[in-house]
């Protein structure tokens, strides 16, 4: 297994664990995460304090119940990417999307990650109001 794939497989891991301290240490203290839409959770994030705040606000937002499952991941020297589905509910409304995220990574830390839904207005209405 290349050594990017296992770093990206180990976040994922940890994240559907909700082991988010374990997840950070993965990711470089300046990390830059962009996330699509028009959602409350969409914007771009920068470093550990604000990413962990979208993490906390993504828990929150679905009482907890949020996974990400990662695929199919595919890796080079520089980047990898995941195909993922994410599930979650919030009240009586489920919530399951396929997507893409696409993690640029550096001396053996995530740097970058740009995350995109299958069905961008489906993950809007979910996590609006």
């Amino acid at each position: 297994m290349h050594p990017n794939e296992a770093l990206i497989r180990e976040g994922y891991d940890a994240f559907v664990a909700g082991d988010i301290e374990r997840v950070a240490g993965l990711l470089d203290p300046d990390i830059g995460w962009h996330v699509g839409g028009s959602s409350p959770l969409s914007g771009d994030y920068k470093g550990h304090a604000e990413l962990m705040g979208l993490f906390a606000r993504l828990a929150e937002y679905t009482d907890g119940s949020i996974s990400i499952i990662a695929r199919d991941i595919l890796t080079s020297e520089d980047h990898v990417i995941v195909l993922t589905t994410m599930t979650g509910k919030r009240g009586d409304r489920r919530l399951e999307d396929d997507g893409v995220a696409v993690f640029k990574v550096v001396d053996g830390k995530a740097v970058e990650v740009w995350v995109f839904a299958e069905n961008q207005g489906a993950i809007d209405s979910f996590f609006a109001g």
